[in-house]
């Protein structure tokens, strides 16, 4: 399970984090990573 966890990590960080930058670092973007991760947690 953890290694899902991770795996999605490094998604996170390769995908939302340069949209994140263009974006000037808005709340919806800083709050993603959580929602992933509550969508995640939610579905074990």
């Amino acid at each position: 399970m953890l290694h899902v966890y991770h795996y999605l990590t490094n998604i996170i960080n390769q995908t939302v984090l340069p949209l994140y930058k263009k974006a000037g670092g808005n709340d919806f973007l800083r709050l993603l990573p959580i929602v992933c991760y509550w969508y995640l947690f939610d579905n074990t």
